[in-house]
């Protein structure tokens, strides 16, 4: 297998309609992505209320929808384009740093998720022992970035010495044979992010039975007090956030499941459904939406 070739039998398989509207949801996806990431970001800086460990999590991932918006979609859109124009070497180009930057943001992505999870069990199961807190958060959250970056100089580095991460589409199958790819590196990188997203879907759901579990059989009213209301607020926006990012995915899911099944169908479903799936980082920003309207007098400090 040579892993320093870049082919594009893909453009021939999308059908023109399929480019068109992929195209569309890639150029939404990045105005609108980096418009309401931004701007969570503003309120962030310009609020000095929203200083509690959820919403630094919270910013956190705000910053990684800008850098999709800013890298990963932009170089994906570019793929799509170069190829349809014959560039092909500016395509491999463009698509190496698609995918380093994708995994990036996923890593990210499921980080935080894991630690808002833990926090807001912490906040319910133990509220005054929690493991993150305003004076460690910070350097909990620049911990998980340097380590997702380590992670992705790795791929980075195996672009320089021409082990191409970008995968041929073929009609036959939508990905080449596991035994093609067991020594390519983004067969790695397949599996890792597969099993970090399964971590994190543990995790949450776990966190989020324990507290439920814990909020039910609680002898206190569910709006006994101001602050308890407010991290009720966090807590559900938690899960409304990894609500989003499953439901995002669950289609590239699907038609990843369907990988076997030939035709030009299924390569058609892949380009779009795998654009939806980033989705997750436009639409995070009508999420947070409640709480950074919430007044800076309403808040407990």
């Amino acid at each position: 297998m040579n892993h320093s070739s870049f082919t594009a039998p893909s453009s021939a398989l999308v059908t023109p309609s399929t480019a068109i509207a992929d195209q569309t949801l890639l150029l939404m996806a990045i105005v609108i992505g980096f418009a309401g990431n931004a701007k969570v970001c503003y309120f962030f800086v310009k609020r000095q209320d929203l200083r509690k460990v959820p919403h630094f999590l919270v910013a956190s991932l705000a910053v990684n929808g800008i850098i999709s918006s800013l890298f990963n979609l932009p170089f994906r859109l570019a793929v799509i384009t170069l190829i349809k124009l014959g560039r092909i070497d500016y395509g491999k180009i463009a698509c190496n740093i698609a995918v380093s930057s994708s995994f990036l943001c996923a890593v990210v992505n499921s980080a935080t998720l894991s630690l808002m999870a833990i926090d807001r069990q912490d906040c319910v199961l133990r509220p005054f022992n929690r493991r993150m807190t305003r004076s460690n958060v910070k350097f909990i959250i620049a911990g998980k970035w340097i380590g997702a970056l380590v992670l992705t100089s790795v791929l980075i580095f195996s672009v320089f010495f021409n082990r191409s991460i970008c995968v041929k589409l073929s009609p036959e199958t939508l990905f080449f044979k596991m035994s093609e790819l067991k020594d390519d590196p983004i067969f790695i990188y397949y599996i890792m992010g597969a099993a970090l997203n399964v971590v994190t879907l543990i995790i949450v759901i776990v966190t989020a039975i324990r507290v439920i579990k814990t909020i039910r059989s609680s002898t206190l009213p569910d709006a006994a007090s101001l602050h308890r209301r407010q991290e009720n607020k966090l807590t559900w926006l938690t899960y409304k956030v990894s609500g989003l990012c499953l439901v995002c995915w669950v289609p590239l899911c699907v038609c990843l499941a369907a990988s076997g099944v030939r035709g030009y169908a299924i390569v058609n479903a892949f380009v779009i459904t795998s654009t939806v799936g980033y989705y997750n980082y436009v639409l995070n920003p009508l999420v947070y939406r409640g709480i950074m309207k919430t007044k800076a007098n309403n808040v407990q400090h």
